[in-house]
Protein backbone atom coordinates (compact mmCIF):
# COMPACT_ATOMS: atom_id res chain seq x y z
CA UNK A 1 0.00 0.00 0.00
CA UNK A 2 2.96 2.38 1.25
CA UNK A 3 4.64 1.67 -2.59
CA UNK A 4 1.42 2.67 -4.46
CA UNK A 5 1.00 5.77 -2.43
CA UNK A 6 4.67 6.49 -3.36
CA UNK A 7 4.54 6.12 -7.12
CA UNK A 8 0.99 8.25 -6.92
CA UNK A 9 3.36 11.14 -4.78
CA UNK A 10 5.50 10.85 -7.37
CA UNK A 11 3.16 11.41 -10.62
CA UNK A 12 1.98 14.64 -8.80
CA UNK A 13 5.52 16.17 -9.49
CA UNK A 14 4.90 18.73 -12.58
CA UNK A 15 6.84 17.57 -15.34
CA UNK A 16 7.86 19.66 -18.57
CA UNK A 17 8.83 18.06 -21.61
CA UNK A 18 11.80 20.47 -21.76
CA UNK A 19 13.14 20.26 -18.00
CA UNK A 20 16.57 19.42 -17.12
CA UNK A 21 15.56 15.92 -15.22
CA UNK A 22 16.37 16.52 -11.39
CA UNK A 23 16.30 14.13 -8.88
CA UNK A 24 14.79 15.01 -5.05
CA UNK A 25 15.90 12.64 -1.97
CA UNK A 26 13.68 13.04 0.50
CA UNK A 27 11.56 10.93 3.15
CA UNK A 28 7.89 10.65 3.60
CA UNK A 29 6.48 10.28 6.57
CA UNK A 30 3.49 7.61 6.54
CA UNK A 31 1.02 6.59 9.29
CA UNK A 32 -2.31 5.55 9.87
CA UNK A 33 -4.72 8.05 8.42
CA UNK A 34 -6.96 7.79 11.46
CA UNK A 35 -4.19 8.93 13.55
CA UNK A 36 -2.27 11.35 11.15
CA UNK A 37 -5.33 13.52 9.42
CA UNK A 38 -6.22 14.67 12.83
CA UNK A 39 -2.92 15.13 13.88
CA UNK A 40 -2.84 18.43 12.01
CA UNK A 41 -5.53 20.44 13.46
CA UNK A 42 -4.29 19.29 16.93
CA UNK A 43 -0.62 20.16 16.79
CA UNK A 44 -0.92 22.98 14.12
CA UNK A 45 -4.45 23.88 14.02
CA UNK A 46 -4.90 23.37 10.34
CA UNK A 47 -7.17 22.25 8.34
CA UNK A 48 -7.86 21.46 5.15
CA UNK A 49 -8.38 24.05 2.31
CA UNK A 50 -8.67 21.87 -0.54
CA UNK A 51 -8.80 18.44 -1.62
CA UNK A 52 -8.22 16.67 -4.98
CA UNK A 53 -9.16 13.40 -6.53
CA UNK A 54 -5.85 11.59 -7.49
CA UNK A 55 -7.30 8.58 -8.02
CA UNK A 56 -10.72 7.81 -7.97
CA UNK A 57 -12.05 4.58 -6.67
CA UNK A 58 -11.86 1.00 -8.89
CA UNK A 59 -13.14 -2.41 -7.92
CA UNK A 60 -9.69 -3.48 -6.95
CA UNK A 61 -8.99 -0.24 -5.31
CA UNK A 62 -9.91 2.99 -2.61
CA UNK A 63 -9.85 5.88 -3.83
CA UNK A 64 -6.38 8.57 -3.32
CA UNK A 65 -6.92 11.88 -2.04
CA UNK A 66 -4.47 14.94 -2.16
CA UNK A 67 -5.14 18.07 0.01
CA UNK A 68 -3.49 21.27 1.43
CA UNK A 69 -3.91 21.84 5.37
CA UNK A 70 -3.03 25.34 6.27
CA UNK A 71 -3.59 27.89 9.51
CA UNK A 72 -4.36 31.25 8.21
CA UNK A 73 -3.39 33.07 11.38
CA UNK A 74 0.29 30.91 11.52
CA UNK A 75 0.66 30.96 7.93
CA UNK A 76 1.55 27.11 8.40
CA UNK A 77 0.62 24.38 5.54
CA UNK A 78 1.25 20.61 4.44
CA UNK A 79 0.24 18.92 1.47
CA UNK A 80 -1.04 15.79 2.68
CA UNK A 81 -1.73 12.50 0.09
CA UNK A 82 -4.22 9.46 2.00
CA UNK A 83 -6.87 7.34 1.32
CA UNK A 84 -8.86 5.47 4.16
CA UNK A 85 -5.98 4.09 5.50
CA UNK A 86 -2.94 5.77 4.74
CA UNK A 87 -1.68 9.15 5.23
CA UNK A 88 1.60 10.43 3.92
CA UNK A 89 3.05 13.96 4.57
CA UNK A 90 4.34 14.70 0.84
CA UNK A 91 5.97 18.45 2.45
CA UNK A 92 5.06 21.12 4.81
CA UNK A 93 6.02 24.85 5.42
CA UNK A 94 5.07 28.18 6.70
CA UNK A 95 4.04 31.33 4.56
CA UNK A 96 2.13 31.30 1.58
CA UNK A 97 -0.39 33.43 0.11
CA UNK A 98 -3.53 33.06 -2.24
CA UNK A 99 -3.14 33.28 -5.82
CA UNK A 100 -6.73 32.71 -7.79
CA UNK A 101 -7.09 33.17 -11.51
CA UNK A 102 -9.15 36.14 -12.86
CA UNK A 103 -12.21 35.67 -14.65
CA UNK A 104 -14.85 36.97 -16.72
CA UNK A 105 -17.61 35.72 -14.55
CA UNK A 106 -18.19 34.29 -11.47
Amino acid sequence: MFGKLLIIAAMLMPVSLFAKEEKINKTIVCDEASTMLPWFGEKYGEEPMWIGVVKEATAEDEPVYASVVLNTETQTWTIVLYNRKVSCILESGKGFKFKFPKTGSL
